[in-house]
């Protein structure tokens, strides 16, 4: 337990401060919609039990609580169905007593480190890891057993992190997404192998580099996220001009700012030469169609461009 406790040093550290303050507990927020459309696209499981989550089955989990001091960012959340994310509540409460956590400190210290190692190191590496922890680990077995709940954990699942620092083992034996396509089909990625990855915040683009050699690898995947995105939610072609309104307001809904297409382009290292045309015929070849008609231009997502659409469990 003390390589562990070297190794979350921080998250104890706030814990304790947190307890020993008596500060009140902050609201949680779900995990950024980029980062969720991406997990659900991509067949995504629960660490716990194995299931494929969708938005309807699943909530987003604070590995650090926020009633322990646990900060409500990205780098603190993960996805899980929504039955082991409640469990993982009730463990709290069982193991721990129920809230205010700060009325039985520092007595309840002992308990709440131990408590938010297991919490830290199954999100981190897996259900299985929460055994160097027999007791607790044996009483959220026994919740899930209660619940009906098989013990199932995958083999690869996401972890935690906000959607540039996205880690996953890639498991070739698992059906893949819609959106994960995409990426396979633009960005190179490979399915013949098991391997980690990680999908790094890419280094805006040198606009004085010749146009010419500029290869769709280097845009950021949160670019293609966000336009896919628009464009799953329409049936048929949409007009070009109602397509970036739409994708402006989509922007907006989830915080990033009032953008145009081009403009959200561009900040992700597109030249503000290309027109979204151009941005379409390189950065989307075979995967977003269009047509003219007069002065009008017509876009649509060629869902079957890649392979048969997977139909994501409800």
């Amino acid at each position: 337990m003390q390589d562990l406790e070297i190794r979350y040093t921080d998250m104890l550290e706030t814990a304790f401060n947190f307890l020993n303050d008596k500060k009140g507990v902050g609201n949680g927020t779900p995990l950024h919609p980029n980062r969720r459309a991406y997990v659900f696209a991509s067949g995504g499981q629960c660490l716990h039990c194995g299931l494929i989550l969708t938005k309807k089955n699943s909530n987003t989990e604070h590995i650090h609580d926020l009633a322990l001091g646990g900060k409500n960012h990205d780098v603190n959340k993960i996805l899980m169905c929504k039955t082991c994310n409640s469990l993982r509540n009730q463990l709290m409460q069982l193991y721990l007593g129920t809230p205010s956590f700060h009325k039985g400190f520092p007595g309840n210290w002992d308990r709440v480190k131990k408590y938010l190692l297991w919490n830290a190191i199954t999100a981190d590496e897996g259900h299985e890891a929460g055994n160097i922890f027999p007791q607790i680990h044996r009483l959220f077995e026994e919740l899930l057993e209660s619940q009906g709940c098989e013990i199932s954990p995958p083999s690869s699942y996401f972890g935690r992190g906000n959607f540039s620092n996205l880690v996953q083992i890639k498991n070739t034996s698992k059906s893949t997404g819609f959106f994960t396509r995409i990426f396979d089909r633009l960005f190179g990625f490979k399915e013949q192998q098991i391997e980690t990855y990680e999908i790094r915040d890419t280094q805006p683009l040198d606009l004085n580099q010749n146009d010419s050699i500029i290869s769709p690898v280097t845009i950021n995947p949160e670019f293609i996220i966000q336009t896919t995105n628009v464009l799953e939610s329409i049936d048929g072609e949409i007009n070009l001009s109602q397509f970036t309104k739409l994708f402006r307001e989509n922007l907006l809904d989830i915080g990033i700012g009032n953008l145009t297409f081009k403009e959200y382009a561009n900040s992700m290292g597109i030249p503000k030469s290309r027109s979204c045309i151009q941005i379409i015929d390189q950065y989307f070849d075979g995967v977003i169609g269009y047509r003219r008609e007069g002065n009008t231009v017509f876009i649509w997502l060629n869902r079957g461009v890649l392979v048969t659409p997977m139909v994501e469990e409800e």
